[in-house]
C-alpha cells in the first residue's frame, strides 16, 4: 500500500488531529480549506492530496475527529464535498474525505466518539449499538432510520412534549413569534437557579452554562443585529464563537472573557430583551424580507428564517444546558 513521503504525513496527520478545533491550521500546512454552508453556519472541508493511506499508526484516534486506523488507511484518493441540496435527509457536513467503499465488519468500535463528522448515509447492520448516543441539532430536517423506521418525527414530538413551547418556535405570524419568544425565555428562567454554583462546569468537553448563554449573545448579534438589521459591526465582545468562524472570516480578537458571571448574565438579558423588542412590531411584510445571511452574504433569506434560527439556537443549547447541569450534578 503506498505511503506518503514523510512531509506530507506530517501535515495531513496535523490536520486530521486539530481540524476540528482549529482550521487555520489547513493554511499553515498548506493544504486548502473550502467553505461549505450548512444549516444556520458554515462547515468546512479540506481538500487532501494523494491517497490517504496509514496515518493511523501513530494516531489510533485522532483528537476530534476520533477515526479509526482502518477507515484511514482504506481510504482512497480525497474528494471534494458537495454541499447537499437537502433533497435527502439534509445537507452533507464538513468532514476530510469521503469515500463510500469504506466497511467495518467483526471490529469492535465500542466507544468511539464522532465529532463535527459527516455520517450521512451510513449504515449499521447486524451490530450491538446498546447505549449508542446520537445528538444532531439538525436531525428534525432530516431522517433516521432504525430498523426500518424514520424515528425522526418520533425524536421531535418527544422533545416538544418535555420542553413546552418548544414546538412553537416554527411559527410563521408576528403573534406565533411573539409567543415562542416568551416560551422560550420562560423555558431558560427555569434553568437559571440550577445552574447556580455549576455555570462554569464543562461536560464532556462541551461549553459551560455560562460559555453557552455567551454564545447565544453571539447567535442574536450574528441573525438579529447583523443579518435583520443589517449593522456593520453587530458582534458584543462577550459572545462564545462556535469552532468554524475563525476560518469564517470572523475576527476573534473582538472577543474577550468576562470578569463575572454577572456580566454574562446582564448581557444575556440585555439582548433577550432586544430580540423581545423587534418582535414587538415585527410584521408579515417584513418577515417576508430577504436579508443577506450572515454566515454567506452572498445567498439571501428571509427574516422569518433568520428569527427561526434564533429560536431554534435557543432551544437547541437549552437541551444541552439541561442535559449538562444534570449530569454535573451527578444525575
Amino acid at each position: 500500500m503506498p505511503r506518503p513521503d514523510p512531509a506530507q504525513a506530517g501535515r495531513l496527520s496535523e490536520i486530521i488531529a486539530n481540524l476540528a478545533a482549529r482550521p487555520a491550521a489547513a493554511h499553515r500546512a498548506g493544504i486548502p480549506v473550502v467553505p461549505q454552508r450548512i444549516g444556520s453556519r458554515p462547515r468546512w472541508a479540506a481538500r487532501l492530496p494523494g491517497p490517504q493511506v496509514q496515518l493511523a499508526a501513530e494516531h489510533p484516534f485522532t483528537n476530534d475527529w476520533h477515526l479509526s486506523s482502518d477507515w484511514i488507511q482504506n481510504a482512497g484518493p480525497a474528494k471534494p464535498l458537495p454541499v447537499g441540496d437537502g433533497s435527502t435527509c439534509r445537507g452533507g457536513r464538513a468532514a476530510l474525505w469521503h469515500n463510500p467503499a469504506v466497511e467495518f465488519s467483526d471490529r469492535d468500535l465500542s466507544g468511539v466518539r464522532f465529532v463535527r463528522c459527516l455520517l450521512r448515509d451510513a449504515v449499521i447492520r447486524g451490530s450491538d449499538v446498546t447505549g449508542m448516543e446520537i445528538d444532531d441539532h439538525d436531525l428534525h430536517h432530516g431522517c433516521l432510520w432504525v430498523n426500518g423506521v424514520d424515528v425522526s418525527p418520533y425524536v421531535e414530538t418527544e422533545l416538544n412534549r418535555r420542553m413546552p413551547g418548544r414546538g412553537l418556535r416554527t411559527a410563521t405570524t408576528p403573534a406565533g413569534l411573539r409567543s415562542a419568544w416568551t416560551a422560550v425565555e420562560q423555558a431558560w428562567a427555569g434553568v437559571l437557579p440550577t445552574a447556580s454554583g455549576r455555570e462554569d462546569i464543562s461536560v464532556d468537553g462541551e461549553w459551560s452554562f455560562s460559555q453557552t448563554l455567551r454564545h447565544l449573545v453571539l447567535a442574536t448579534n450574528a441573525w438579529l443585529h447583523g443579518a435583520i438589521l443589517g449593522r456593520d459591526k453587530p458582534f458584543h465582545w462577550i459572545g462564545q464563537p462556535f469552532a468554524e468562524y475563525e476560518l469564517a472570516g470572523g475576527d476573534t480578537t473582538i472577543f474577550r472573557e468576562p470578569k463575572t458571571y454577572g456580566e454574562v448574565l446582564a448581557v444575556r438579558a440585555e439582548h433577550q430583551g432586544m430580540v423581545r423588542d423587534y418582535l414587538a412590531t415585527v410584521t408579515d411584510e417584513v418577515l417576508a424580507e430577504t436579508r443577506p445571511d450572515p454566515w454567506a452574504p452572498e445567498h439571501r433569506v428571509q427574516v422569518l428564517h433568520c428569527l427561526h434560527v434564533i429560536l431554534n439556537e435557543e432551544w437547541e443549547h437549552q437541551r444541552y444546558a439541561v442535559r449538562d447541569l444534570r449530569k454535573a450534578a451527578g444525575g
